[in-house]
């Protein structure tokens, strides 16, 4: 995880995400691989950080790909976006993190 966000943010973040439908979806999706519902979590807490939860949850279709564990398209969509473009190094961070989850 970036080392520049601090712990409060991190859990309030997390809580944030945790607390919404697909939040909610996502992690229930994911609860029989507890390790993989981490990664992902983390990812989301990174994506929020930098574009605020409401920004992640209009990445309708990387979200829709998480619940059904194809990360290889959640990665796809995540740098297939207006936000990869502007920070091209951290989404192909986050994207390559998501395709290594079942390699």
């Amino acid at each position: 995880m970036n080392k520049g966000i601090p712990i409060e943010d991190v859990l309030s973040l997390s809580k944030e995400i945790q607390g919404t439908f697909w939040g909610k979806s996502i992690m229930t999706s994911l609860q029989d691989y507890p390790r993989t519902s981490e990664i992902v979590l983390i990812v989301l807490i990174e994506m929020a950080f930098q574009i605020g939860v409401a920004g992640v949850f209009e990445f309708k279709k990387m979200l829709a790909a998480l619940i059904d564990h194809d990360f290889e398209l959640a990665a796809a969509e995540m740098l297939n976006s207006p936000w990869a473009k502007q920070q091209p190094d951290h989404a192909q961070t986050l994207a390559k993190t998501l395709m290594e989850i079942y390699t």
